[in-house]
């Protein structure tokens, strides 16, 4: 761990967060990088390298051996909750398995949609008949999943404040509501917009504040209250999150007081049960650094999921290096 780094513990993630409970991982991302949205976000979300093509997400993955034959014969008395839940509506490849995707998409609970009628009747002896049968069972299944969904958001009906206006905390306090009312679901996964900033990243007469400042503000707020909130119900040792992104930005900035997109970037471990501080080395910058230059990576971000999937999942090595197609160092993220 590094100690160092007063300016960033002075930024506004480090300074929303509770005492000890924020990490920050210096330069973290992969070998030979890729700068197209689409193709590094899926090395992020599939925990592959740059060559590689993988058509499973890596928290899939961890979740297959879970839920041994998801999707049949799921839910079930020991298994009666999804075995993902991500916020908004359309399915990533980090929870795509080998057989159907292992996570239930929502946005609000109450209004989770029901897929009950229509479904009923015996199904037609033709050739598509075994597909038809799959869709009505991942139909029945998302009613049920509806169903104690639900069930967990109506148990709670109180949490602390949130700031207003902020998309990201209003997912999060769905996510705290939600394991408070005792939904078992181990993994959450939850987004932010807006890091692009190809422009206007800075205020040009004010370095220190401008968009990227306020995206900063709006993640460390929004860190800080769904903190205060797993407090508040009670529940604050059983949850630990992390932020990631497709890849970070340049070290110049363009003509357009941006920056573009690059190699590496910080990344954020949150959480009760976090060893908090600044881990790696601050990168060094060269002098004379044009818009074409990159902060060298200096973590790899397969090692950052190694800890959580040893430390935080207690997953055998072997299982690990099975998910993750290697072994990778482990980062004293999280304590006991």
């Amino acid at each position: 761990m590094n100690h160092d780094g007063d300016s960033i513990r002075h930024s506004p993630v480090f300074r929303s967060s509770g005492k000890g409970q924020m990490a920050m991982i210096h330069s973290v991302g992969y070998e030979k990088p890729d700068f197209s949205h689409f193709r590094s976000t899926d090395i992020w979300m599939s925990g592959s390298g740059a060559d590689t093509h993988s058509v499973t997400g890596w928290a899939a993955r961890y979740l297959d051996k879970q839920y041994p034959g998801f999707p049949e014969n799921y839910p079930q008395l020991q298994y009666p909750d999804p075995p993902a839940i991500q916020t908004g509506m359309a399915a990533s490849l980090i929870f795509q398995g080998t057989r159907s995707p292992m996570s239930v998409n929502i946005s609000d609970p109450g209004n989770v949609f029901k897929l009950q009628q229509g479904f009923d009747d015996a199904l037609t002896d033709f050739t598509s008949g075994h597909e038809l049968g799959f869709v009505r069972q991942v139909a029945s299944q998302t009613q049920r999943y509806s169903d104690v969904i639900k069930s967990a958001w109506a148990k709670i009906n109180s949490q602390s404040p949130y700031p207003a206006g902020n998309t990201l905390a209003e997912q999060l306090k769905l996510v705290a509501r939600l394991i408070a009312g005792g939904l078992r679901t181990p993994v959450y996964m939850v987004s932010m917009e807006g890091f692009d900033t190809h422009a206007e990243q800075v205020d040009r007469e004010r370095p220190f504040a401008g968009q990227h400042a306020e995206l900063l503000q709006i993640l460390g707020d929004a860190v800080k209250a769904f903190q205060d909130d797993l407090s508040f119900l009670g529940i604050a040792d059983r949850v630990t999150g992390m932020t990631f992104s497709e890849f970070g930005r340049r070290i110049v900035s363009n003509e357009s007081a941006g920056t573009d997109h690059g190699a590496a970037a910080p990344l954020f471990v949150f959480g009760a049960k976090v060893n908090g501080g600044i881990y790696g080395t601050a990168p060094v910058l060269p002098e004379n650094a044009t818009t074409a230059d990159n902060l060298p990576m200096h973590t790899d971000y397969r090692s950052v999921y190694t800890s959580f999937l040893h430390d935080w999942f207690k997953t055998d090595p072997s299982a690990v290096k099975e998910i993750l197609g290697a072994t990778y160092p482990t980062l004293p993220l999280i304590g006991s």
